[in-house]
């Protein structure tokens, strides 16, 4: 028998690949490289017909927006699929340190990693992504990293229902199906947020759309798509486009015709704040909100915006 050491020997060679290639033979081939991996799994994604999704990542279900196919993300590589806490080639300082309001939250054991964590498989995965990498770290602070929500059981804002959805719906290439919100690393949940934003904003060319958006615009466009989903998250945004000299209808679907509106009126600094300013707005008075989200949808306005609303007589406290 052999012994069970975690070995397989140097250069593939050694008593536990003698002994598996007595067993099965000429049909134990050469062991893939990374980038035969990647090119598989990239290849899989292409071939894979186009779905949609009907739930936001951290929101109640949207509405359908029309039948047009996903952009399907392209796949994490199997050693961050598997391996619970990743290691990238290099090791690169982390630039970006935890919101203020958020440090409690990091310091605690479960969170233990979570940031840093994060950012490294944003580094390795993203580095040409400035725009994606900053809304992605501000979801991943304002949804508390891997602190796990007692009631909804939802991690990172990942719901089990949405994650069920994805995987269902072939969004999730690799990730294994037995992983529940809590289960997932910090580069399992930037997997999650990147193929959710592909498919949301598929109609714009996916996740890349919010390249083309200033910083602070793209936060709050990201923060309310997914925060409040796909259908109510899109009326917002119109909303919000119309209250600033715009003229889109309200439909709840993100095409085109939403997202150049949406461009027009962050080019111009004036009408840029009066655009955020118009969404906090739009956000706070459509539904009811937590004092969490509140003051999550407050910090994404300017700085001379009106302040937020106060959370009514017995409304539902914030979670994180």
């Amino acid at each position: 028998p052999l012994g069970a050491d975690g070995r397989v020997g140097p250069n593939g060679e050694g008593e536990t690949m003698a002994a598996l290639r007595d067993a099965v033979g000429d049909r134990m081939g050469p062991a893939p490289t990374p980038d035969d991996i990647d090119r598989r799994h990239e290849a899989q994604a292409q071939a894979r017909p186009g779905v949609r999704a009907d739930t936001g990542a951290r929101a109640d279900a949207g509405a359908r927006a029309d039948a047009a196919p996903a952009r399907q993300s392209v796949p994490l590589p199997d050693s961050y699929i598997t391996i619970r806490r990743p290691a990238p080639p290099v090791s690169v300082p982390v630039s970006v340190p935890v919101p203020p309001h958020k440090t409690a939250i990091f310091s605690r054991p479960e969170n233990r990693d979570a940031w840093t964590d994060f950012q490294a498989a944003q580094d390795w995965l993203m580095p040409d992504s400035p725009v994606q990498r900053d809304v992605y770290a501000h979801l991943y602070a304002e949804e508390g990293g891997r602190m796990v929500d007692p009631e909804s059981r939802a991690a990172g804002g990942i719901l089990p229902a949405t994650l069920a959805d994805m995987r269902r719906r072939g969004l999730l290439a690799g990730l294994p199906a037995t992983l529940a919100p809590a289960d997932l690393t910090p580069a399992q949940q930037l997997h999650v947020y990147r193929a959710y934003f592909d498919d949301v904003l598929h109609t714009v060319g996916g996740a890349a759309a919010l390249e083309n958006l200033p910083g602070d615009v793209a936060r709050a466009v990201a923060d309310t798509l997914f925060l409040d989903g796909r259908g109510l998250g899109t009326q917002f945004l119109q909303q919000a486009v119309n209250g600033t000299d715009g003229r889109v209808e309200v439909d709840g679907r993100m095409g085109p015709e939403s997202l150049a509106a949406i461009r027009a009126a962050a080019g111009d600094p004036a009408r840029r704040d009066r655009l955020l300013a118009n969404l906090s707005r739009t956000r706070l008075d459509g539904k009811p909100r937590s004092a969490g989200e509140t003051d999550r949808i407050a910090r994404l306005a300017p700085p001379a915006s009106p302040p937020a609303s106060p959370v009514a007589p017995g409304q539902k406290r914030g979670r994180k």
